[in-house]
């Protein structure tokens, strides 16, 4: 196989969440351009419609579903009419995520609950689905877009940092449960990407001396989506076949 072949999605549906905006739309656009059947999965229904045109461009077919992703019980009938229109899925991106910028003393209960809710269960939820042999094509690789806060500790980032720590783990144990089924599972570690509502966020509710510390420490500069999308290739073609229950941090340095 060439090396250009190996990062092919040619005959592969991917399913994204998130996909709406940022990071997730995205992974989208670049996963059509690789040659996928993007099943696009986001709840802001007008985004979702402009990103079909976008996607069709691409001259492969495409699917855009508004959907709640902590709407567990109905992932069943949503993955059921994916692949009844798209194929079985060879891949699965988790971009959905929601983030919340607040001191530990001023947190509640509900507060964790709805962070997790997104960030960690509806994506173990959604693997546990796919993985399914009725859904599932031959392989298949499950990708979490994790975060640089769930290895690296910021003030007022509690809840968001352990949920992502809590995928990290996630996708270790994922792994390891899920090889013999020839399914990889890993994670992508971005650093704070500043052309998303979600980075613009962060940033803004900081601090102004904490916000420019923050962008001090990405010493290659502020990250782009476009920073992120070609690991996302790797991870789901074949490029990456003899890699499973790993992490790739892309932060333009901030870890160090």
């Amino acid at each position: 196989m060439s090396i250009l072949n190996a990062f092919s999605l040619e005959n592969r549906v991917i399913v994204v969440t998130g996909a709406s905006s940022g990071i997730g739309r995205a992974i989208a656009i670049a996963c059509a351009d690789a040659g996928a059947t993007v099943a696009a999965i986001g709840r802001n229904r007008q985004k979702l419609d402009d990103l079909k045109q976008e996607l069709d461009q691409y001259g492969h077919p495409c699917l855009c579903e508004s959907f709640d992703v902590t709407d567990y019980e109905k992932i069943p009938d949503l993955i059921s009419r994916i692949v009844s229109q798209c194929g079985k899925i060879g891949g699965f991106v988790h971009a959905a995520g929601t983030a919340l910028t607040c001191p530990i003393r001023m947190m509640n209960a509900k507060a964790y609950e709805d962070i997790y809710a997104v960030n960690v269960i509806a994506g173990f939820e959604f693997v546990r689905v796919i993985s399914s042999k009725r859904y599932l094509a031959e392989e298949a690789s499950m990708l979490f877009i994790g975060s640089v806060a769930g290895i690296k500790g910021e003030p007022a980032l509690l809840a968001y940092s352990s949920s992502k720590g809590a995928v990290l783990a996630g996708v270790r144990s994922m792994a390891a449960e899920l090889s013999s089924r020839n399914i990889r599972v890993n994670a992508l570690i971005p650093g704070l990407i500043m052309d998303t509502d979600m980075g613009r966020s962060i940033i803004g509710v900081l601090p102004q001396d904490a916000a420019q510390r923050l962008e001090k420490q990405q010493l290659l500069g502020g990250g782009r989506v476009e920073a992120i999308t070609p690991s996302v290739i790797y991870f789901l073609s074949r490029a990456s076949w003899w890699v499973t229950g790993s992490s790739l941090t892309v932060d333009g340095g901030y870890t160090l």
